[in-house]
């Protein structure tokens, strides 16, 4: 059968490189591609052109890549290691520089990676110091970190971000990132390799996040692989994507793809976690009126209704039927008990439907990145809750100072 033939068979040979070409710019993942096609990993892709491609997902151990030009690849969880052969391969501008860099640090330079272990293990003061002084500091004792270069210091700082080290030290890293980076261009591949190797690092991708989003907002490549961390398979990343995006200028310039990517159903216990931490930020009643079984003891994120179901007037019909028959219930134990015991009477949220739905928007209008899609669906209605919120707000700051 000809479906069966090899594709030496099918295709001529000056026509295979076309086709990668063509494949690799396709919606399929490079791992898929490079199986589907039965390409040798050891030397299929040395000198190869893969500018810009997508290597989410993909394993790259033992892959050849020498020669090849690499610029502006990037992607997400991306497994590299020794292995990978990158020797005289392009990777400016791309997820691998960074990593690259380190690995020839370390293959070049035999007291690198004693230096880099007084980092990681000394004195967070003296190593803070060291950090802030980028080396000037002639009195500073350990002489590893003395005699390093500024161009070894700066690659051992950056591969120091990414480590299990003191809290102390990754937050003077952060605070003095301008003075580990030698150009906006090595700031963008510290990005792209970051949210290709450290998906699972939250701490670390929480600042990145916040860090690209705001100053590359414009970078189409920064741009691919956030919008890849808004489909990443990780649950924890996308939410800490979207939590820790939201009101940047990325967002605000790609909010209709980001909108859409966080309206996708399995993004449903992400948005009602969110409007959860919202309405306990708020009251019990918020709590209620956007619980399906409008209880307040033990609520599950599973119980919380999702964005499409509030507002809707049948649902906050059910709700506050639900509140009315805890409020019941709840008069009835005061009654039992109030013969023997002086007891407040059990607070209350009004039952009106009307009500209901006020405390729902309430909820979206708090609720990180829900606010957005809520004031673009119902601006007048996000307004307004947001008025109400602040006037509450002002109300209580007045009732305690």
């Amino acid at each position: 059968m000809l479906n069966s033939a090899p594709l030496s068979d099918l295709l001529h040979a000056s026509d295979l490189p076309k086709m990668f070409e063509k494949a690799i710019g396709s919606a399929y993942r490079f791992a898929d591609l490079v199986t589907t096609l039965d390409l040798d990993k050891s030397s299929d892709f040395i000198s190869s052109n893969l500018r810009e491609v997508d290597f989410s997902y993909a394993d790259l151990r033992n892959f050849n890549f020498t020669g090849a030009d690499l610029t502006g690849s990037y992607g997400v969880q991306i497994l590299i290691d020794d292995t990978t052969i990158l020797k005289n391969a392009d990777v400016r501008d791309s997820c691998f520089a960074t990593y690259k860099r380190e690995r020839d640090l370390f293959t070049k330079n035999n007291r690198a990676r004693l230096a880099y272990d007084a980092l990681k293990f000394g004195d967070t003061y003296e190593v803070s110091s060291w950090v802030h002084t980028r080396l000037s500091d002639e009195s500073f004792k350990n002489p590893l970190l003395k005699d390093i270069s500024r161009d070894a210091a700066i690659i051992l700082c950056q591969k120091l971000l990414t480590d299990e080290i003191d809290l102390t030290k990754r937050t003077d890293l952060f605070l003095n990132l301008d003075n580990i980076v030698r150009s906006n261009s090595e700031v963008r591949e510290l990005l792209l390799g970051i949210m290709a190797r450290q998906i699972e690092n939250l701490p670390v991708m929480r600042k990145f996040i916040k860090i690209a989003a705001r100053r590359y907002s414009q970078d189409p490549l920064i741009g691919r692989a956030l919008n890849l961390l808004s489909k990443a398979e990780n649950k924890n990343l996308r939410e800490t994507l979207f939590t820790n995006i939201s009101g940047t200028r990325f967002f605000y310039q790609n909010f209709p793809t980001l909108r859409s990517e966080f309206l996708r159903e399995e993004n449903l216990l992400i948005r009602q976690q969110i409007l959860k931490s919202a309405a306990l930020s708020l009251s019990r009643s918020h709590l209620s009126a956007i619980n399906m079984d409008a209880s307040l003891s033990d609520v599950f994120t599973s119980d919380i209704l999702d964005v499409g179901d509030l507002l809707d007037e049948d649902i906050a019909t059910e709700i506050a039927s639900k509140i009315s028959l805890r409020d019941l219930e709840n008069a009835r134990r005061y009654d039992d008990i109030r013969h023997w015991r002086e007891a407040p009477a059990p607070k209350t949220i009004s039952r009106d439907v009307n009500t209901v739905i006020r405390l729902q928007e309430e909820v979206m209008a708090k609720a990180d990145i829900v606010r957005h899609v809520f004031a673009y669906e119902h601006p007048t209605e996000a307004e307004a809750a947001l008025e109400r919120l602040r006037s509450r707000s002002r109300r209580t700051w007045y009732e305690k100072s």
